[in-house]
This record gives structure tokens, sequence and C-alpha cells, in this order.
């Protein structure tokens, strides 16, 4: 009985929500429930198989990346998975993720992902780029767990919790340079907590844009310094 009327309650409240802050598809102008995601399943459906879209994610990802990581020789990932470029709609969609509270979108980003690597990678341990602590207590959470929590769980892996961390604090790359980008994260990141996990294994590190690589870059410094093996990385976005 309490369970039904918690049930009745909280459909009226998403109602409310629904009239006073309508929520769109940022693609067709749909209107979407208040606790869905602001993306709906159709537009989301026909992006993700797009055939211009899955080229990239199969191919033309490839050279994209591998000419940004020339810059970082001893980088040296097994291969980065990638969504999509940084493009409408998955621009907006990585905004609205990040900055606008829109969470729940850690869970197509992941469940793409998933079908992007399964069968693809051996067994691995995930980590997710971290964040600077005061960042992600503004932000409320750090969307890379998010992801790769999602991820983690789909792929029946373990995840590494705070296994890398941030030394200190550093401007945030969105306000950066390409050339202070790539500058102001050597050397920021360090091994932290469950950390040990990695050592001997294959790893998988998740982030959810990827620009110059200077971040996936360090990280996998600091991965391959706690003697992980083969390190694969999996991203939302990179910019073309």
């Amino acid at each position: 009985m309490v369970k039904k009327l918690l049930k009745i309650i909280y459909f009226f409240i998403c109602k409310i929500f629904e009239i006073l802050f309508p929520l769109n598809c940022i693609v067709c102008g749909k209107l979407q429930p208040w606790n869905e995601k602001c993306i709906c399943r159709q537009c989301w459906e026909s992006y993700v198989n797009d055939p211009e879209i899955v080229n990239f994610q199969k191919r033309l990802s490839l050279p994209v990346i591998q000419k940004k990581l020339r810059k970082f020789p001893e980088t040296d990932f097994v291969r980065v998975f990638c969504l999509g470029p940084y493009d409408f709609p998955l621009n907006d969609l990585v905004k609205n993720f990040k900055y606008n509270g829109f969470k729940n979108l850690a869970e197509i980003f992941a469940e793409q992902l998933y079908q992007l690597i399964k069968n693809q990678i051996p067994q691995c341990k995930i980590l997710y780029v971290p964040m600077i602590p005061k960042q992600q207590r503004d932000r409320g959470y750090n969307q890379t767990f998010l992801i790769a929590r999602n991820l983690a769980s789909a792929l029946s892996m373990d995840l590494v919790n705070r296994g890398i961390k941030f030394k200190y604090k550093h401007k945030p790359q969105v306000d950066c340079s390409y050339s202070q980008r790539i500058n102001q994260m050597k050397n920021t990141m360090a091994l932290s907590g469950d950390w040990e996990q990695i050592t001997g294994k294959n790893v998988l590190v998740v982030d959810d844009v990827f620009t110059t690589g200077a971040t996936l870059s360090e990280a996998y410094r600091v991965v391959k310094s706690g003697g992980a093996n083969q390190i694969y990385a999996a991203v939302v976005a990179v910019t073309v």
C-alpha cells in the first residue's frame, strides 16, 4: 500500500515538473518525460546507427587519435575506443552531462561504449580520469566515474575506485589554449586509493572528451607506473 502510494506521488511530482520545466529532445524537440534524458531514444538510435558514425567508430577515429598521440611518444594505448566526433548532437549531450546535471546520460554513453568494446579487449581493470576535488564538489559528481561505473557493470569487469588522482589544482582544460592544455597536464597525476589492483593487470581508462590527448597521456603514464600490462582507453567523443 505504501509503495503504491509513493509511486502515485512520484508520478504526480514528475508531471508537475514536466509542466514547470519542460524537457525537450535536443535533436527533434519532442517533449521528454521530466525524469528522462535530453535526447529521445529514437534520435539516439538514429545517431549511433548512422553509417558515418559507425564508420568513424570503427575506422576514421583511429588516425585522428593516433595523430594527436604522436605528441606523446611514450603513450602507447593498445586502442582508444570512441563513440563519435565532438559535433552535434554529441557535443551538446556531453555539455549537458557535465554542466547541466543530466547524469543519466552516463547510461547511454556506457551502453554504446559497451557495444563497441565487448569481445574486443581482454579482462581489464577499469579506471576513470579524476577531477580536481574542488571542481567535483562544485559539480556534485565526476562524470567519468559515472560512465566507468556503468561500463564496468556492462562488461562484468572490476571498477578501481580512485585509482589515480590529481596531485594539485590546475586550470580547467576547457579554459586553456591548445598548447596550455598539453603543457599544464605534465606530471599532474599520481597513483591513489586502490591502485595496487592494476599491478600486472590489463587496464581500461575512461574519459569523456579526447581533445589534445594530454589528459589521457598523463593517465597512461601513471597507470603504467603502477605496473599495468596492456592499457586501453574509452572516450565519449574526440575533437576533429
